[in-house]
């Protein structure tokens, strides 16, 4: 910027005579393509500020969506841990339940093998009595024939 002031201050200080005036506007020239290429790059500097906070606006929603991403995989985490737990919860109920219905099925399987064994003590003992009867029965008629 300073540099542009002087060279105006210079061109302005200068007599102006007929022959220069090739070279005054050539000077002109190169000052005003100075000042348009330092409208350019104040232009050019905008233009990276909006880009800029364009990419520090992406990059936070980016840190937003990780965060959600991180609270996903906890939740999913978690879950996981109570599906285990609830496995496990499972597993024992049904080892609980194998393992009463494996006693239900012994004591019915000893209870059924004790009534066998009384029913069959029991039918052999009422044969015998049958027997018993026959014989008295057969005693009596012949007590009765004679």
């Amino acid at each position: 910027m300073f540099f542009v002031l002087g060279c105006v201050c210079l061109v302005v200080a200068l007599p102006i005579e007929p022959q220069s005036q090739s070279w005054i506007s050539t000077v002109w020239e190169i000052l005003e393509r100075m000042i348009n290429t330092e409208s350019n790059v104040k232009r050019m500097g905008e233009e990276m500020k909006r880009s800029q906070d364009d990419v520090t606006s992406i990059l936070e929603e980016l840190k937003n969506v990780q965060v959600e991403i991180k609270r996903a995989q906890d939740n999913v985490t978690s879950g996981l841990e109570e599906l285990k737990r609830r496995d496990a919860e499972i597993k024992s109920a049904r080892d609980d339940v194998t393992s009463s219905l494996k006693e239900m099925q012994s004591s019915i399987e000893n209870r059924f093998t004790t009534m066998k064994s009384e029913l069959t003590h029991y039918i052999t003992k009422t044969g015998n009595i049958i027997i018993h009867l026959k014989f008295t029965v057969l005693y009596l008629q012949a007590l009765s024939l004679f």
